[in-house]
């Protein structure tokens, strides 16, 4: 498989372009009837403005698409390669064997914003991975049962290098993360239509930190931490009828930040060494049914229990930890068929995330809101052309960095989207509408926790794409 492609876009707002070019490949061959070889590789070159927030004054003022930085902008290159080996059908349980490589570079340029000061950042990530895996599929004690264990070993290098206007190294960043983590699943089958899963994660990782500013402002950084985490999962899946079911989940998960999680463009200083791995205790629980084989319904209750929970703090311009926050609610899904020609679909999500204990007790974690919801149609038109109108709803939330709750809230907001293609043969081509009635709405927004200043990133308005494809 081959895979290439080119997008580009001057942007809603001034300075909001985005350019890029991707390439993606998959080769696998079957070496022996029980031994296949696979190779992939991913490729991507692009670059974007960053225009940069707005206040309201600057929106009156100017307009929505204006962009106080028009200079500021970046430009990155990912690549990937992934090669592997696995067996097949062997009654014994089948192995995989994969190494992977992946290098990602972003060069950063705030030539408007912040004076120029220090405006050039070059951060590279190289990524090496080796990940075998061990799976038994085969029944025990004649019930149905699948076993899977394995390895996740990584070694990724960050390197960061701060340039002057003239070309002049101001400081550098080096992060070092190696980690190995080692798991194993189960499902198993005690009735035909009972499922129970389980599951158990231990993960190491080994960050080096070095940080160094040529200037002096900042101190140096020459440190290392070594955290290790254990993760575990139960469920249970029941199908009383076909394409029907109830299922039970539980687990204790964990997630390490990433090597460019420690470092923030104008943190000080830039690397935080004390940032923590974000944890959690999860409980879900559900029931998918099908009416017919045209009408479906799910609905899922949650709550999770999360510790350490990772996020960005626009004051201080760095990665933090929350200390503790609960998030708990319902979703509920439908997918309808009601006639020949017609069809329904939509969801519904209410989530409350706050605070738990500490300064915040009981307050709503920002930019969660509390309703989201979707209303889609669907109509089957002559000559095979579908059209497809979408409704969204967002509720209103509290702006980023608003933690104890004090200033108004950010607009909650309706789009209404359509689309309508035509499939004639190998030929398709669809056409669609965003945003049909041109709605004024943002769907990020920042305040200063003291006066409740208020910026915000205006959302595109109405806009048309149109795509044609051909399949041989």
């Amino acid at each position: 498989m081959l895979s290439g492609s080119f997008e580009g876009t001057h942007g809603y707002r001034n300075n909001s372009y985005y350019k890029a070019t991707d390439f993606t490949s998959k080769f696998d061959y079957d070496l022996f009837p029980s031994l296949a070889l696979r190779f992939s590789s991913g490729y991507n070159r692009s670059s974007y403005g960053l225009p940069g927030p707005l206040t309201e004054a600057q929106m009156q003022q100017f307009s929505r698409r204006y962009s106080l930085y028009g200079d500021d902008h970046a430009n990155n290159l990912d690549y990937y390669f992934d090669l592997g080996a696995g067996t097949k059908s062997l009654p014994v349980g089948n192995l995989d064997l994969d190494i992977s490589y992946r290098k990602k570079a972003v060069n950063t340029l705030f030539l408007t914003s912040y004076g120029g000061y220090n405006p050039i950042y070059k951060n590279n990530i190289n990524t090496i991975g080796f990940t075998p895996k061990y799976t038994l599929d085969n029944d025990v004690f004649k019930l149905k049962n699948k076993f899977i264990t394995g390895a996740d070993i990584y070694q990724s290098q960050f390197v960061s290098n701060n340039y002057s206007n003239a070309d002049v190294l101001q400081n550098y960043s080096h992060i070092n993360k190696t980690s190995m983590g080692l798991y194993l699943q189960d499902e198993l089958s005690p009735l035909d239509k009972l499922a129970l899963t389980g599951g158990w994660r231990w993960e190491q990782a080994r960050y080096t930190f070095n940080y160094h500013d040529f200037s002096g402002y900042n101190g140096d950084i020459d440190s290392k931490i070594i955290p290790d985490k254990q993760a575990f999962s139960a469920g249970a899946t029941y199908n009383y009828m076909e394409d029907s079911s109830l299922f039970f989940n539980v687990n204790q998960n964990f997630r390490f930040p990433a090597t460019d999680e420690y470092y923030s463009v104008w943190g000080t200083p830039p690397v935080n060494i004390n940032l923590k791995p974000q944890t959690s205790k999860n409980i879900e629980f559900g029931l998918r049914h099908s009416f017919n084989r045209d009408i479906k319904f799910d609905v899922s209750f949650y709550r999770m229990n999360v510790e350490n929970e990772l996020y960005y703090n626009p004051m201080t311009f760095a990665n933090e930890n929350y200390a503790k926050t609960i998030h708990q609610g319902v979703e509920v899904s439908f997918n309808a068929k009601l006639f020949k020609r017609f069809g329904l679909f939509g969801n519904y999500a209410y989530t409350k995330a706050s605070f738990e204990g500490g300064i915040y007790d009981q307050k709503i974690v920002p930019m969660v809101p509390s309703n989201k919801a979707s209303l889609g149609f669907m109509f089957i038109l002559p000559k095979d052309i579908t059209l497809n109108i979408l409704g969204n709803f967002v509720g209103n939330r509290y702006f980023i960095n608003d933690q104890a709750n004090n200033f108004s809230k950010l607009n909650g907001y309706v789009t209404m989207g359509a689309n309508i293609s035509y499939t004639f043969k190998d030929f398709s081509i669809t056409g669609a509408m965003n945003n049909i009635f041109d709605q004024m709405y943002s769907e990020y927004g920042v305040c200063n926790s003291t006066t409740g200043a208020k910026n915000y990133y205006p959302s595109p308005g109405r806009s048309f794409n149109l795509k044609a494809s051909y399949s041989f």
